[in-house]
Order: C-alpha cells, then sequence, then structure tokens
C-alpha cells in the first residue's frame, strides 16, 4: 500500500461540518436525519472506492467532478428504489436525496483534492472514520433539532406539554447548532489526537533506549572477544 501524506493539514471535523451544514435543513427529525447520514456516508464511501479504482483517468483536478458524476447516479437509483419501496417516508425523502450530493462532494474534499495517486484500501481508511463522525454529528443534531423543535424524538413524546419552539426551525439556529456540535467533537478530536501524539513519542523514546542497550551490548560483546582473542 502506497502511504502518502496530505500536503495540507485540514482538520477533518469541519469537514464534517460543512458537509452537514449541505443537509441540516432536510434532517430535523431523527429519522430523516438517520436515513440521510447512513446513505450519504455509503455513497461518500462507495465513490471514492470507484475513484481509486480508476486512478489513472482521475487526476486531482477530475477527481472532484468524478465524484459528483458517481455521487447523482447513485441518487438516482436510489430514487428509483425508494419509488419502488412505496412507503410515505421513503417517497417523501426523494427530493431531499439529491442534496446528499452536495455533502458526499464535501466529505471528499480531502482525498479528492489533498491526496496523490493511493490505493483503494488506503481510500477507504482514509475516507472511514469521517463518514462515522458524519453520521454520528448528524444523528446527535437531527435528534436536538427534533426535540427542540417538536418536542418529540424518533416522533415519541419526551416531556408532556411540550410542543417545541418555533425557532428551533429557522436555518440560523441549525446552522448555530451545527457550529456547536462541530465544537464538542473537535474537542474529543484534539484529545485523541494529543494523546496518540504522546504514545507516538513514548514508543520513539523507548526505540532510541532499545537501540542504545542493543549497542552497549554489541560494543560489550566485541570487545570480549578481542580480549579472548589477545589472550
Amino acid at each position: 500500500m502506497i502511504k502518502e501524506q496530505s500536503r495540507f493539514t485540514i482538520n477533518p471535523i469541519y469537514v464534517v461540518a460543512l458537509a452537514l451544514c449541505s443537509i441540516c435543513q432536510y434532517t430535523i427529525s431523527l429519522k430523516a436525519g438517520l436515513l440521510l447520514g447512513l446513505i450519504t456516508a455509503g455513497i461518500a464511501l462507495f465513490c471514492i472506492n470507484l475513484i481509486s479504482l480508476s486512478e489513472k483517468i482521475a487526476n486531482k483536478n477530475l477527481r472532484a467532478f468524478l465524484v459528483i458524476l458517481f455521487a447523482a447516479a447513485l441518487v438516482v437509483v436510489g430514487e428509483y428504489i425508494f419509488e419502488l419501496i412505496g412507503t410515505e417516508f421513503l417517497i417523501g425523502q426523494q427530493e431531499i436525496l439529491k442534496w446528499s450530493i452536495l455533502a458526499v462532494a464535501t466529505l471528499a474534499i480531502v482525498p479528492t483534492y489533498f491526496e496523490t495517486r493511493l490505493t483503494t484500501k488506503h481510500y477507504f481508511s482514509n475516507m472511514f472514520m469521517s463518514t462515522i463522525a458524519f453520521i454520528l454529528m448528524t444523528t446527535i443534531y437531527s435528534a436536538i433539532i427534533e426535540f427542540l423543535s417538536a418536542g418529540t424524538i424518533w416522533e415519541f413524546t419526551i416531556i408532556n406539554g411540550f410542543a417545541g419552539f418555533e425557532w428551533a426551525n429557522q436555518l440560523f439556529f441549525q446552522l448555530f447548532m451545527v457550529a456547536i456540535i462541530a465544537i464538542l467533537f473537535n474537542v474529543i478530536y484534539q484529545a485523541s489526537e494529543n494523546r496518540r501524539m504522546k504514545f507516538d513519542l513514548q514508543v520513539e523514546r523507548y526505540k532510541i533506549q532499545i537501540k542504545r542497550t542493543l549497542m552497549k551490548k554489541a560494543i560489550k560483546e566485541h570487545r570480549e572477544e578481542e580480549e579472548e582473542s589477545n589472550d
């Protein structure tokens, strides 16, 4: 596997938050948020692997176009499947499904613009954590918005007599909630990165100590061999 790093450091949490911004107005219930989050993540992973399989023609300037093209084709197939299933909820999601194309294109920013030629396995692993974060963020966001705007979660009443607030359906509040959730996710992400860096640093220190110990042992054995040969 070719292990090549991005040329620029981009915080993946903020990329995920931008992807959520494109669909935040349509994920105002937990059911819709979970469905659209899973569909968007699935399309993103599928598209990025198709890009990897077409590496010979997918140079950096063409990758974004191909991601959108593949995502649009999958959305068309998804709309047809929704129509075949025929439930009222899925039919109502057909128009909303088109917005997942923009979310997929946003999630693919890092691998399509800042990664060089990679293998399929690396593309998948590079996108997997971002899509997991996207699903979690979308699920948490949609549950909060549904509760604050309708007083329910998954259409079940949580507090009797509470019917929600009108301002919770406004775009400015929805974007505010995305920002708050992104900040909380970023705190967790940065703490995880700091722990990982400390662990890597500790491992490097142990490696240096082991090398020094082995060198001292080799020098000592060499000296003993010289003394024996002199005797």
